[in-house]
């Protein structure tokens, strides 16, 4: 827990101090900044969200041995939620793209 964290940090030389009082504050705050983050709004366009939307949570299907994607499925959805569509497209970026592709998101998204 990032409790038990914050308390190892507080052995650290010189950075203790400083940094286990950031980490206790947050987690203090923590599940409400995350309800706060994922929280439906609902004047605004909502639908069923993956909630851990990552490569490893896609099978793909080759049609052949050149490696083009026949058809895909999305499995593993006991975080599925209605929000924005918005928190699957963050959290896949992050987590799926290519190093040399997310530095460039901006550009490639125009």
């Amino acid at each position: 827990s990032i409790k038990s964290v914050a308390k190892a940090v507080e052995s650290w030389t010189g950075y203790g101090e400083k940094y286990s009082r950031k980490l206790h504050t947050l987690a203090d705050e923590f599940v409400d900044r995350l309800e706060e983050c994922t929280k439906r709004d609902e004047n605004a366009f909502n639908v069923l969200t993956h909630g851990d939307l990552w490569v490893n949570n896609i099978l793909f299907r080759y049609s052949d041995p050149s490696g083009t994607v026949d058809s895909l499925r999305f499995v593993d959805f006991q975080f599925s939620q209605y929000t924005s569509p918005a928190i699957d497209l963050v959290y896949f970026f992050n987590t799926s793209l290519a190093p040399d592709v997310r530095e460039n998101i901006h550009r490639l998204m125009k």
